[in-house]
This record gives C-alpha cells, sequence and structure tokens, in this order.
C-alpha cells in the first residue's frame, strides 16, 4: 500500500493533503524548518484540527527523520512547494518514490512568488 509524506509549508498543498488523507494513502505531513509566517501558522493550525500527523524538518535531522518515517511505514514522498533543499541520503530512503511539485521552474525562479508550474522528479 502506498504511504506518503507530504513535505511543505504552504497551505497551497491543503487540496492535496486533503485527497491523501480521503484515499488514505497519508502517513504524515513534514513541516519546513521556518520562521513563524501566516501561512505556515494556518497550515499548523488546519492540521491540528483534523488531526493530521506532522513531523519538523529540520536541515540536519535526516537520520532522526528517516526514523520517524520508517514507524509510519511511509514508501512515497511528495514535496509540494517546500522550501528547503533535500540532500541525498533522503532522496535514496524513497527509492526513486519521491516527487517535487514548485510552481515555477527550480533553482531560477524560487520563492512563494513563482508563477509557472513545473513538476520535477528526482
Amino acid at each position: 500500500m502506498q504511504k506518503f509524506a507530504l513535505f511543505t509549508g504552504s497551505c497551497q498543498s491543503m487540496p492535496a493533503i486533503q485527497y491523501l488523507l480521503q484515499t488514505g494513502k497519508l502517513a504524515c505531513v513534514v513541516l519546513i524548518d521556518a520562521q513563524p509566517n501566516p501561512d505556515l501558522a494556518q497550515l499548523q493550525y488546519w492540521l491540528q484540527q483534523n488531526r493530521i500527523s506532522t513531523l519538523q524538518y529540520k536541515k540536519n535531522n535526516e537520520p532522526e527523520l528517516m526514523a520517524q518515517l520508517d514507524a509510519l511505514e511511509v514508501n512515497h514522498g511528495l514535496l509540494y512547494m517546500f522550501r528547503h533543499k533535500i540532500k541525498p541520503s533522503l532522496i535514496q530512503y524513497f527509492a526513486q518514490k519521491l516527487v517535487n511539485i514548485h510552481p515555477s521552474p527550480l533553482p531560477n525562479y524560487r520563492g512563494h512568488l513563482a508563477i509557472v508550474l513545473a513538476v520535477a522528479k528526482w
């Protein structure tokens, strides 16, 4: 069975989270390590209200994060407007079952004001 970890920090990911939740494929949401902002705060509140499991991504905690993902039996990853570059060890963890969705070509058009939709798969 597919069990997804959705990596995000934006409310714009809520439809994807709802879809994965409704289809029984959502294991958890991995939140960005960022300064508090209204978008992230609203997302965190919504996740709490819907009792959705969350994990915290920190740049130097890949082994701890991978252990938590193992405990949740995660086997697929979806990055949706995720602000951090994922390290090779975490990419390898997903064994080519990791997709990055960002609204613009990376790395040239980074940031929250991106307009063009681009899907990059590692």
